[in-house]
Formats: C-alpha cells, sequence, structure tokens
C-alpha cells in the first residue's frame, strides 16, 4: 500500500485496524521528523517526495494507492499519470485501488512535471499527454470534472 500519512499515522493506523500490517505501507514523507515517526511505528517511510516515488523504476505493484492530499488538484495531477505510466496499481487478477483526495480551489496546471507546485501556467508537452479544456472560471464542478477527465485518460493510456 502506497499512502501519505502524518505523525500521527491517522491513515496508517485505520488500515492496520482492519487488518494490513504496518511493514505493509510504503510513505514517503518530505518532513524528516515524520517519515522517522512513521518507520517507528513500522512503517517502511522514508524522506522523500511522493512525485519521485512515482517516477522511480517499478519495484512492486501497489494493491492501493491512496494520495490523500490537502492541496489542490491541477498541481498535483501529473502524480495520476505516473501512477498509470509506471504501473505501480496492481492490475492483475483483482485489481487495485486508487483513492485521493484533494482541494477543490483553483490552481494552474504545471508547465512540466518538474514545475509541479511552482505555480507556473500549463502549456502542451507539460508532461501529461492530455489535460482537460475548461470553460473560464473555476468552481467544484471544475475540478472535479478535471479529476475524473484525467483519471479516465490516463488509465485508457497505461
Amino acid at each position: 500500500v502506497l499512502l501519505l500519512d502524518g505523525a500521527a499515522a491517522g491513515t496508517g493506523s485505520a488500515l492496520v485496524k482492519h487488518g494490513l500490517t504496518a511493514s505493509r505501507l510504503f510513505s514517503p514523507n518530505v518532513v524528516p521528523t515524520v517519515a522517522w515517526s512513521l518507520r517507528r511505528q513500522g512503517y517502511c517511510s522514508w524522506a522523500g517526495q511522493i512525485e519521485k516515488y512515482l517516477k522511480q523504476p517499478l519495484v512492486k505493484h501497489m494493491d492501493l494507492v491512496y494520495l490523500d492530499h490537502t492541496g489542490a488538484f491541477p498541481c498535483r495531477a501529473a502524480q495520476i499519470w505516473d501512477i498509470f505510466r509506471q504501473g505501480i496499481v496492481n492490475t492483475e487478477g483483482g485489481g487495485g485501488l486508487i483513492a485521493v483526495t484533494f482541494s477543490t480551489r483553483e490552481a494552474p496546471f504545471p508547465e512540466a512535471p518538474e514545475d509541479e507546485g511552482s505555480g507556473k501556467a500549463a502549456s502542451p508537452g507539460c508532461g501529461m499527454p492530455w489535460r482537460p479544456v475548461l470553460p473560464s472560471g473555476w468552481s467544484r464542478a471544475h475540478a472535479v470534472y478535471s479529476l475524473f477527465k484525467i483519471l479516465v485518460a490516463a488509465a485508457a493510456e497505461a
């Protein structure tokens, strides 16, 4: 299971309570002390960015990828592409599950994958082969539509 979690390990604790072992939980965190805290709780955790992990050569398929973000979707849209491009979610047998949470606030799509979070506007060839064409403005509906369209497009290309 690949997930984002904090020092309190709320998500991981719930998964362990329902039968997963903590050692099956892979959780990078950009804060070294949080990664250390998660390792003390039995997680496979390290100080690092999820974006970089998703671009690495595949080591193991995951049955569950849970990206619990508090930020806006557009700056993290390339993560969805990477999950499918890299084959991170198990598609054999019973398949795998992708769960994501994002804020619905407005943010620009990144110009290139390495620009994620930089605030730069997206342009063609931004590392995502496709991004939604949206009417002007931004609303919760725009955010949900963008996520849905990118999930479908990324899965179709996998």
